[in-house]
């Protein structure tokens, strides 16, 4: 009895087992689509958060330019310490948004993606 079973079972898939692989191919060709796609839906919305922290960056570093140059400003010695408190303040932002940055790159970087 449970031979005949068994050997009902292997004479199925023998006989079906064109239907089976191309069910398995359309399976296997259905995940690496939906998976891809996934891919870059991250590395589009990455690239554009990258994109506005790269204007964040340029705008704070366009600052920092800015108070070097009134620094070189005989006019302003006395607000020298201000001057470098903020200056300080503002290469912090620029060192936070790098690692931001980063971290973004990182997610979007082919072995983290297919690591999750």
């Amino acid at each position: 009895m449970q031979y005949s079973v068994v050997n009902y079972v292997v004479q199925f898939f023998m006989n079906n087992l064109e239907i089976i692989k191309n069910i398995a191919f359309s399976l296997a060709s259905l995940a690496i689509f939906i998976g891809s796609v996934i891919f870059y839906i991250k590395i589009y919305f990455n690239s554009n958060k990258i994109r506005d922290i790269n204007i964040r960056i340029e705008s704070i570093q366009t600052n920092i330019d800015k108070m070097d140059l009134e620094e070189m400003s005989p006019l302003v010695m006395d607000r020298s310490l201000f001057h470098a408190v903020q200056k300080r303040e503002l290469e912090h932002q620029v060192l936070k948004l790098q690692r931001e940055k980063n971290n973004l790159l990182e997610e979007i970087s082919i072995y983290k993606i297919f690591k999750k």
